[in-house]
């Protein structure tokens, strides 16, 4: 007995993940077929992972559009000692802090690892800021520096492979001249909130120059405001989008309220005290 799956992983790659850690426990071999799958570098992950714990899986070749894995059934997982690597989901709220607030140095941190999110040092570097990565080991200590030049940078984008970067991202290119063009917004609407529509409107509230069309996010910075009274944001319960409005308050220079930033303990309970050190 077989069991063949398919479904589609356009919205979200957490579904297929789920699949991969499940399916080898059942006593039957599986084939799972994920057509227009999402964020690929964390599915690799997961199979590297899996591998990790015994786990095999076979990959097939894969299309852009679909993608078949083979998975023997009655496995079971064993015990194995796993280094987690830090996380550049969170990592990236800082280094874009650094580079619009003087500086940061980012400490063991991996490169070339299967996290989409360490697209933001690439991103980073395309809208004219200094990075440098120093060895440690087996890790590197980063360094974001502000840019040097006021002459603007443009760039396209594509954050479809790396969703959770869009709200820091946004705010990265709000504040740096030139025009940014973010693709890949469909992949926002299933999110703690639909955080195209929720990027959008609070940062609208600040006076950020954003627009979308379609699948796209266009940024024009930098736009000069000065807000006679704090400005009321919210988080819309979205911890991503909390962590972004903190640090664009940092960097506004006048008071931005947000309201149920608790939200942000899902992911990063240490983080408004980390940010303040």
């Amino acid at each position: 007995i077989k069991s063949t799956i398919e479904f589609s992983g356009k919205e979200s790659s957490q579904i297929v993940s789920g699949f991969l850690m499940m399916l080898p426990l059942l006593p039957e071999d599986s084939t799972l077929t994920v057509t227009n799958p999402a964020s690929l570098p964390y599915i690799g992950l997961t199979l590297r992972v899996l591998r990790k714990f015994g786990i095999e899986i076979v990959a097939e070749a894969a299309l852009p559009e679909k993608i078949t894995y083979r998975i023997p059934g009655n496995q079971k997982y064993r015990a194995t000692t796993l280094y987690l690597d830090s996380d550049w989901s969170s990592a990236a709220n800082f280094a874009v802090a650094g580079a619009l607030l003087g500086g940061v140095t980012l400490q063991n941190m991996p490169l070339e690892s299967a996290q989409a999110d360490e697209a933001v040092l690439k991103l980073l570097e395309e809208l004219g800021y200094g990075i440098t990565a120093t060895p440690n080991g087996e890790l590197y200590n980063i360094s974001v520096y502000p840019r040097k030049s006021s002459s603007p940078h443009n760039t396209s984008f594509s954050l479809r492979d790396c969703p959770d970067l869009f709200t820091i991202a946004s705010v990265l290119a709000g504040n740096t001249p030139g025009t940014a063009v973010f693709e890949g917004v469909e992949r926002l609407a299933q999110k703690e909130s639909n955080r195209g529509e929720t990027i959008f409107c609070e940062l609208a509230k600040l006076g950020y120059n954003i627009r979308i069309e379609g699948d796209k996010m266009y940024l024009c910075g930098k736009r000069g405001r000065k807000a006679d009274a704090p400005v009321l944001g919210c988080s819309h319960n979205d911890h991503r989008i909390a962590m972004a409005l903190y640090i664009a308050s940092l960097v506004e220079g006048y008071p931005v309220l947000a309201d149920e930033i608790k939200c942000i303990d899902k992911s990063f309970p240490s983080f408004i005290g980390r940010l303040k050190r």
